[in-house]
């Protein structure tokens, strides 16, 4: 689209109108804005060290392996999601403020939406697949095979990005929508700026999320026979999240909605990429320990004493000079 200069000069021409139109105080969130910054700050501390603590586990994991993507995926996604949105909502930034920047944003934060939902998705059908037969798990599933799901998933993304048109964000809704002159210019219907494979994708998203963890669900309480309270809470609250989310911002990029629930919306995404990393640390035990002893591993080697820690010998300092090459 960028690349297409008549079009993209007539779909984000910024000459029509005036962003001063609308006061900046009318376009500006402060506590909101302040929320988000803070938010994505803790949740990127908190995923960071989870996302290590799985890799170390994700060898013969296909689980692990895809638990270990999306969380790559949502800490690159977070400072998107999080940081400049609350950026952008102290600042009251609108399409026209910044107009390349946010184009080429929104391509980013597209991205990795339809990647993290994608996987997801296939995160959600590895667990269903893997309690029903582990043998199709293992065929669809096993060794290199799973990092064949994410090229695919990522070609998709990137497919995605391409042949579709980008979100914008807009300080007057804080949020982020198809149409870039939102509040200045409707689009009735998104006749004009409707994305409609966004439409696709994220319907997709929160009919497939919600039935297939509600199938994990129904199948693992009955495989068990005992339902497992904190597996129920996780699974519930993430398909919950994500869908209703994609719901949202569905419904938003077409239909004039409460400004209250296109902020819940919004939330949605941040909690989407975010809340995982929640998870991992207080209902994951593998992870919780693995945290806990890197986190101990630092805090002994800070609180060592200089003198204990001793002159490196030749062939120490041979060895590490090779290892840096």
């Amino acid at each position: 689209m960028y690349c297409r200069a008549r079009t993209y000069f007539r779909l984000y021409n910024c000459s029509i109108y005036n962003i001063d139109d609308v006061p900046i105080d009318k376009r500006q969130h402060h506590l909101m804005g302040m929320l988000f910054v803070v938010f994505s700050i803790i949740f990127t501390a908190l995923y960071i060290p989870c996302v290590i603590a799985v890799s170390r586990h994700m060898k013969d994991s296909s689980c692990y392996k895809l638990l270990f993507c999306i969380g790559v995926i949502d800490i690159l996604n977070l400072p998107l999601v999080g940081f400049l949105t609350g950026y952008f909502a102290i600042s009251g930034v609108v399409f026209c403020s910044c107009p390349t920047f946010l184009y080429f944003a929104g391509i980013y934060g597209n991205f990795f939406w339809v990647a993290e939902s994608s996987t997801a998705i296939i995160l959600a059908a590895n667990r269903c697949i893997e309690v029903i037969s582990h043998h199709t798990a293992e065929i669809l599933f096993k060794d290199n095979r799973t990092w064949k799901w994410m090229i695919l998933t990522l070609t998709y993304a990137f497919c995605f990005v391409t042949f579709s048109k980008p979100i914008m964000f807009n300080g007057i809704f804080m949020a982020w929508f198809s149409n870039p002159h939102v509040g200045y210019i409707d689009d009735p219907n998104g006749e004009t700026y409707g994305n409609f494979l966004h439409t696709f994708h994220n319907t997709t998203v929160a009919v497939a999320l919600s039935g297939l963890y509600l199938l994990f669900t129904i199948i693992f309480a009955v495989r068990t026979m005992l339902f497992a309270k904190t597996a129920f809470i996780q699974v519930l609250f993430i398909s919950f999240v994500n869908a209703f989310g994609a719901c949202i911002y569905d419904y938003m990029q077409f239909v004039r909605i409460s400004e209250t629930l296109i902020m819940i919306g919004q939330c949605c995404w941040l909690i989407a990429h975010g809340i995982p990393s929640v998870f991992f640390l207080f209902l994951n035990k593998t992870v919780r320990v693995e945290c806990r002893m890197m986190l101990q591993r630092s805090f002994n080697l800070y609180a060592m004493p200089t003198s204990q820690i001793g002159p490196i010998s030749h062939k120490q300092s041979s060895r590490t000079a090779e290892n840096n090459f």
